[in-house]
């Protein structure tokens, strides 16, 4: 390597401002240099060794290229070492490298980057302001005491700096000036006394059971003591990809966490180089990307508030009316719910089409926010082995939280967005509920119906069995396949794994639909069961009833039917697909018809499905036979159901699986009983009272259960007297219930924490 040539050696007195000792002693040994470069400036770091093998480091040293030559620049202390010395000393840096190019970096104390070296300059000094020197000080989480050493050269001399780490406090030991300092690895336990500071800088993000470190260090403040706090800006620094933080520290989590009386926070703004100087802000003033790190003064006496629920964010794919999921519906509904007791309401929705947070205020009363998200499978099985990827979606969903600023964030679905969303709305002071309406993350499919033969999977979080539904065979004759299949299998274990420590880390509570569902929901998450809750379904029956009323209003309608009024009309709505029993519709009439039944017309309302086109073409076929007893309706919207609903006899939800199934609940709540498979959400169905359950999902089943009711029409009339008295929530119900719920976790959460009351 060509040594690099230095034509003009200068100091810097900004430089000053970063080194730990006004002088060197004498006899040093130069014992490394190390380069590296940060913003397109090339630095490096000296380290030294006195006589008594002492370490006594030289920070920052610039480079500069010039036409005329490069410059040195040095600091004062550097002084009496001779150009001579100090370019042999640069010639000598690991690793070699020229002028402008990157240097490496790694994590140790001599080779530290800017954006951690300097850091610790400006976090020391800036939590040293206001202590009188002779403060008796406690430095928790020292690391290799840099911080200490700061304070030490700046006067203060009753210093206590502890750490866990033997060789952290080993290092520490060895630098020149260490003796001035008390370096221990006991315990906090062990440490007598109480202090009037005590420091914890970039410690928290480390510790996921930061709240209880929190009071033990408060038990150890004087009574007029500090605790003097500092954070490091999750965007900033990029925590989501750092190894060693298990906390993402934001804006939101720190004002939600520590204003209060007896404590003030502010940000630090960027800085990376000596030459950018920069001021302590209030946190207000600054964006939510603009600080480097946060820093948080409380006193022993300060008192944090459980926050009262003013302002809920609800999460989904989607709302309606731009779709008509169960989902999109049931997010409409909550939303218009919540507001009538007061609440202040926005939506998130995921959305490829945009790169940033954007927000629509025209096609709701309430802001719907769009934030970049992606294919479902793919973020989901992409988001641990590309973790990079996804910090556009999380700094949207940040200024989506620093604009609306809610207490609760519920999640209906995150579908298009990576789960670390849910860590990262926990971090920042949000309240996390999640309602478990699918189970797209436990089923790749996100429904357990396989298919050829068609069934239902016995087992949705074994990985083996999920590879059934992927294209690999079980016994692939291939060694890649074999192979391939050896990885999935072991990517999705693995992630399940991590599945199960996320919900219980980041959410405060799970809402189900139905007892059942969360019973065996809980038995592969592992979740407490006292922070969950059932909370049925809600239907706006007023709403419904007057569809109904509009529609047998005009004699033309669709909905009437101009055969003899003894035949049962059953009426089947929803998607065409497998999933919702509508295979077996056609098997199911053809059989009653085989037995001579030709009392009943069955109505199809729903729309095709293009990954199961033949049970549409099927239904249709069938529908066109002459003296059909099938009626095909096509499509619907959700403005139409009264008119669907009108002088229905019996509702057909023979759905393989569902957790809370919406149809059956829309049949009931008009006085409409119902022929069910057995699903979750079903039990709202009491058998011979007000619907029949099927045990099995075949055709010859559905049949059994509609002949039954052909025969015995006094059967029929006592159904549809118990579905009308069946009792189903109103959305105002479902709203109050949840907002219990919300103020119920938020005390829990936020009771628990230091100062807490």
């Amino acid at each position: 390597m060509t040594p690099i040539t230095i034509s003009q050696i200068k100091n810097d007195p900004e430089l000053d401002e970063f080194q730990l000792y006004p002088r060197l002693p004498e006899s040093l040994t130069f014992v490394q240099a190390i380069q590296y470069s940060v913003a397109n400036r090339h630095y490096y770091n000296l380290l030294f060794q006195t006589v008594d093998r002492l370490c006594a480091p030289v920070f920052a040293l610039r480079l500069e290229a010039h036409d005329a030559g490069a410059i040195l620049w040095i600091p004062s202390l550097l002084g009496s070492i001779t150009p001579e010395q100090l370019v042999t000393m640069i010639n000598r840096a690991a690793p070699p490298a020229r002028v402008g190019q990157h240097g490496f970096q790694r994590p140790d104390l001599l080779s530290s980057d800017l954006f951690t070296l300097l850091g610790v300059f400006v976090r020391y000094r800036a939590i040293a302001q206001p202590l009188p020197v002779d403060a008796r000080v406690l430095d928790f989480g020292c690391g290799v005491g840099l911080g200490s050493l700061i304070l030490s050269a700046a006067g203060y001399r009753r210093l206590t700096a502890l750490d866990s780490s033997q060789s952290a406090i080993e290092q520490a030991q060895s630098f020149l000036g260490a003796d001035r300092i008390d370096f221990r690895t006991d315990h906090l336990d062990a440490i007598d006394g109480e202090f009037d500071a005590i420091i914890a800088s970039e410690v928290l993000e480390h510790i996921r059971d930061w709240p209880r470190i929190l009071s033990s260090l408060r038990e150890r403040l004087h009574p007029a003591g500090q605790l003097l706090i500092t954070l490091p800006n999750w965007r900033y620094h990029g925590s989501h990809l750092n190894p060693d933080h298990v906390k993402d520290w934001g804006r939101a989590g720190v004002r939600r966490l520590f204003y209060g009386q007896g404590g003030t926070v502010h940000g630090f703004p960027t800085r990376s180089r000596p030459d950018q100087k920069a001021k302590l802000q209030a946190l207000h003033a600054l964006k939510p990307a603009a600080s480097e790190f946060f820093l948080i003064r409380l006193s022993r006496d300060f008192r944090a508030h459980v926050p009262v629920i003013g302002r809920v964010l609800l999460v989904a794919h989607a709302i309606a009316p731009f779709a008509h999921s169960g989902v999109a519906v049931s997010t409409l509904v909550q939303a218009e719910a919540l507001r009538r007791l007061g609440i202040a309401v926005a939506v998130l929705v995921s959305d490829p089409q945009v790169n940033r947070a954007q927000v629509d205020t025209a096609s709701h009363p309430f802001p719907v926010y769009h934030a970049p998200g992606g294919n479902f499978f793919d973020i989901f099985q992409r988001e641990h082995t590309h973790i990079q990827d996804i910090q556009p979606v999380l700094q949207a969903i940040e200024s989506v939280i620093e604009q609306f600023r809610p207490e609760v964030v519920h999640l209906n679905d995150y579908l298009g967005f990576p789960s670390r969303i849910l860590k990262l709305l926990h971090d920042l002071g949000c309240v996390v509920i999640r309602q478990v309406r699918n189970i797209e993350e436990l089923c790749l499919r996100a429904n357990p119906v396989l298919d050829n033969p068609l069934r239902l999977c016995s087992d949705w979080f074994d990985a083996r069995r999920c590879l059934e539904c992927n294209a690999i065979p079980p016994h692939p004759q291939s060694d890649y396949f074999r192979t391939l299949r050896e990885l999935r299998i072991a990517e999705l274990q693995l992630w399940r794994d991590f599945l199960q420590q996320f919900y219980r880390r980041h959410v405060d509570g799970l809402v189900f639909a139905s007892a059942i569902f969360r019973e065996r929901f809980l038995t592969y998450l592992d979740f407490p069961a006292e922070c969950t809750r059932i909370i049925p379904l809600s239907l706006d029956a007023q709403t419904l009833q007057a569809g109904m009323h509009d529609s047998r209003a005009r004699p033309d309608s669709a909905g009437s039917v101009g055969a003899s009024s003894r035949s049962v009309r059953f009426l089947f709505i929803g998607s065409l697909q497998a999933r919702k029993g509508a295979h077996l519709l056609t098997a199911a009439v053809q059989r009653l018809r085989e037995q001579g039944y030709a009392n009943f017309e069955l109505r199809v309302a729903g729309v095709s499905e293009s990954f199961a086109p033949e049970i549409h073409a099927e239904i249709l076929a069938a529908a066109s036979a002459p003296d059909s007893r099938i009626r095909y309706l096509g499509p619907y919207q959700p403005a139409d159901l009264g008119r669907l609903l009108q002088d229905v006899d019996v509702g057909l939800t023979p759905s393989l699986f569902e957790t809370a199934c919406r149809t059956l609940q829309e049949f009931l709540v008009m006085g409409i009983p119902v022929i069910a498979h057995r699903f979750f959400g079903s039990e709202i169905v009491t058998p011979g009272e007000n619907g029949l359950l099927m045990d099995c999902g075949e055709a010859a089943d559905l049949a059994e259960a509609m002949r039954t009711l052909l025969d015995d029409p006094a059967l029929l009339a006592h159904l549809r007297n118990g579905a009308a008295r069946t009792r189903i929530a109103t959305p105002d119900q479902e709203a109050a219930d949840l907002l219990a719920f919300y103020e119920e976790m938020a005390t829990s959460r936020f009771s628990a924490m230091p100062w807490g009351q």
